[in-house]
């Protein structure tokens, strides 16, 4: 009965060794893929701080254009380019056609 004992917990010690194992590996693997994942994520997020970034100076860029298109100045320009007005005391020099 001594002998079945041993055979029985030589068996027992053999799986937690290969359980041991097994959890081991696993466990490694598991890391280097959330390691490259991890690595993945940063590069995703430097390119997005950076696109924020584009995105901050567009969005001050579109005020500033926004404050100057209320502006007297602005309106005058527009006036002058597109509309082509002018002051009643202004004269206007016109070039001769060709």
């Amino acid at each position: 009965m001594r002998t079945v004992r041993r055979k029985i917990s030589k068996s027992v010690y053999a799986m937690m060794i290969a359980l041991f194992i097994c959890t081991i590996i696993i466990t490694s693997v598991r890391m280097n893929t959330l390691k490259n994942e991890s690595n993945m994520l940063a590069v995703t997020e430097q390119s997005l701080v950076a696109e924020l970034e584009m995105q901050n100076e567009t969005t001050a860029q579109l005020k500033e254009k926004q404050d100057y298109m209320k502006t007297k100045q602005y309106v005058e320009e527009v006036a002058r380019d597109k509309l082509h007005l002018v002051y009643p005391y202004e004269i206007v020099i016109k070039p001769k056609d060709k």
